[in-house]
Parts: structure tokens; C-alpha cells; sequence
């Protein structure tokens, strides 16, 4: 599996198994001596989160990220009949932000039954030289407003960058580019950004979109709107 160093909002699944060969079911964020352990490959000690601790929550909606308490992590079964042994895992994003990590070592062990289970998550620093960031195919319905619309922005060695006052522009089908009517505004500080596309601007079957600033590196995407 390869993502973003600093990709965020992950939901992560992961099968582990028995220690008598088959899938591993019935487990919870409070299987007693469960225990998970993260770690970059350029980290010297792990971060580790165990029921003991109490630092194991469960996940109330599965396939929704809901950010963990602090210093906890979030974990659940996902289907022990359709998908016996697959559990859903969340963390915090600094854990998929360590500065120069190239690698996420995740470690599943302790509780009863349970081999030990292990997984590694490639972190790939973002390409600015890519001009492209994405396809997106039917999330926008031609002619109708589409609020909210979120995008990222990079600095030029890959880090979301935050703090920015962007500038979104437009090109519907053959089109010239125009700036967007809405105000970019960013999330909190997270380096992600919204703007408002009102129904005149998504009136297109092929939308190009661009955001620009100073001291960022253009993102830029195609979205194919839905009829």
C-alpha cells in the first residue's frame, strides 16, 4: 500500500490471523492485551497503543475517519462473516506525517488467538513536478452548485502547505481559464483548502481546475461532471 507522507483522514484495513491458521475474529478496541505498534522507518522508538492502556478506542461509523482522542488510535472489526479477520484501523495523520519517513511499520499482537500481524505503508513525498493531481469522474454535477470543494497545496518539497492566499481558476470544456467566484478558505491549518463553485462554473462536461499561490506549486485537476 503506498500514500502521501502527510496524506490525512486515512481509514486503513488490515486481515490478521489465528494462531490456529485461519482468520482472526471476534476482536475489539478492548480485546484484553491487544496491542499496536507504529513505526517509521527513520523513527528510533515505536508508538504504541494497547488496551491496557486504555489507549485503544473503537470506531462508531466504519469507512468515516473520526480524528482519535490523543495519543490514542481507533479500531474495530469490519464484517466477521463477509470479511472474517479484516479490521478497520484509524490514526492520528502525524502518524502518516513523520518528517522524511519513507515507511509506516504497523505491528498487531497480544491479544488471545492472535498472531502476530504485521503490515508496512509506503509514504511517498508528493511530486510537484506533476502537473496533474487527479481524475475525478462524476463527483461534480454539471449545472448544479457544488459547495465545498477541497483541494491540497504543496510547498516544493512536497509538504502541504499552509497559511496560503490561493487563487482558483476555471476552464469549462474549450473555454479560456477564469478565475472562480468563490473565496478560497483553508481548513483550520491543515495545508487543504475549499472553494464554492456555483452552478454557472460547473455548466461543463469537462472542467479543468487550477489553484495557484505564492510560494506553492500550481494544483491542478480534470473533473469529467455528472449529466
Amino acid at each position: 500500500m503506498t500514500w502521501n507522507n502527510g496524506q490525512h483522514g486515512n481509514v486503513l484495513c488490515v486481515k490478521l490471523g489465528s494462531i490456529f491458521g485461519g482468520p482472526c475474529i471476534g476482536l475489539s478496541a478492548g480485546s484484553v492485551g491487544l496491542s499496536i505498534s507504529t513505526m517509521a522507518d527513520n523513527e528510533p522508538t515505536a508508538t504504541v497503543y494497547t488496551q491496557a492502556a486504555g489507549n485503544i478506542e473503537t470506531i462508531a461509523t466504519l469507512g468515516t475517519f473520526a480524528t482519535p482522542t490523543a495519543g490514542k488510535c481507533r479500531f474495530r472489526g469490519v464484517d466477521y462473516f463477509n470479511h472474517a479477520g479484516v479490521y478497520e484501523l484509524q490514526l492520528d495523520d502525524s502518524r502518516y506525517a513523520v518528517p522524511g519517513a519513507t515507511a509506516l511499520a504497523l505491528s498487531f499482537n497480544g491479544a488471545m488467538f492472535l498472531s502476530s500481524g504485521d503490515a508496512v505503508i509506503e509514504l511517498v513525498a508528493h511530486k510537484p513536478q506533476d502537473p496533474m493531481m487527479g481524475l475525478l469522474v462524476g463527483a461534480v454535477k454539471k449545472n448544479t452548485a457544488f459547495p465545498n470543494f477541497a483541494f491540497p497545496m504543496f510547498d516544493s518539497s512536497g509538504a502541504l502547505k499552509t497559511g496560503l492566499t490561493v487563487t482558483a481558476s476555471l476552464r469549462k470544456d474549450a473555454g479560456s481559464f477564469a478565475t472562480a467566484s468563490g473565496t478560497v478558505t483553508e481548513i483550520g491549518t491543515t495545508g487543504w483548502y475549499t472553494v464554492d463553485l456555483v452552478p454557472a462554473e460547473t455548466n461543463a462536461k469537462v472542467m479543468a481546475f487550477s489553484a495557484t499561490a505564492s510560494g506553492a506549486v500550481p494544483t491542478c485537476t480534470t473533473i469529467i461532471t455528472q449529466a
